[in-house]
């Protein structure tokens, strides 16, 4: 079995926000190269038809 450890920042600077929110913007646009487990499932059907 394995362990991960995940530490999230509790105070966040307003640029830190920032990033992160710019970063999620990147993601929505092309989220199935960056986050695979977003997609929906019928992309999956489509892709798995192609």
């Amino acid at each position: 079995m394995r362990h991960v450890v995940v530490e999230a920042p509790v105070k966040l600077t307003e640029r830190q926000k920032e990033l992160l929110r710019e970063m999620e913007e990147i993601n929505q646009l092309d989220s199935d190269k960056h986050s695979p487990k977003a997609k929906s499932w019928m992309a999956k059907v489509k892709d798995f038809f192609q």
